[in-house]
């Protein structure tokens, strides 16, 4: 879910597995789905079709909980969701009620609502879960990058340029342009 540069930077990777990869996007950009090889499908049909959901979105009102109970309902049994974008994405209660079930096979999550991750979440104590604390991220190579694109967002701001990622609302939530 989402084929903006970080999806698009996955199913990169993930193409030398040979696998179908599907993706969900209204904003996509077709030609560099087309460049990939990538297939966009509506939610319904990715949930229904996956063996596994990574997620690469923002948070918005259109997205929060956009896996909820009806979605993890929908989504291929034995399915596995990765979550290493924001934590509101996921309703937390309905994923761990999911896992438990046995419903989803597994879940990775590098980010939680909220953070950090209370201590009694269940989660943490399920063998099908894999947790990282925020920093699924981290290698040297994308914190210098994470670092230079800051300072050049700085730039742009003080220059009175467009910034790549604008703050929409009070709560900072972050729209990016593709």
């Amino acid at each position: 879910m989402g084929a903006g540069r970080i999806g698009l930077q996955l199913a990169r990777r993930l193409q030398a597995f040979g696998i179908r990869i599907l993706a969900h996007d209204p904003f996509a950009d077709q030609a560099a789905l087309a460049s990939l090889n990538i297939t966009l499908v509506t939610l319904d049909e990715l949930l229904a079709e996956s063996h596994g959901v990574s997620l690469h979105l923002p948070v918005s009102t259109s997205t929060r909980h956009i896996i909820d109970r009806a979605a993890l309902a929908r989504l291929r049994p034995r399915a596995v969701v990765v979550n290493t974008a924001r934590g509101p994405l996921i309703d937390e209660p309905a994923l761990i009620e999911a896992l438990a079930s046995g419903r989803l096979a597994a879940a990775a999550l590098d980010v939680f609502d909220p953070e950090p991750l209370s201590p009694n979440s269940p989660l943490r104590a399920m063998e099908n879960v894999i947790l990282t604390p925020h920093a699924g991220f981290y290698s040297d190579r994308s914190l210098q990058t994470l670092q230079r694109m800051a300072a050049e967002e700085a730039a742009r701001a003080l220059e009175g340029q467009t910034l790549r990622s604008e703050i929409t609302s009070g709560r900072s939530e972050i729209t990016s342009s593709r």
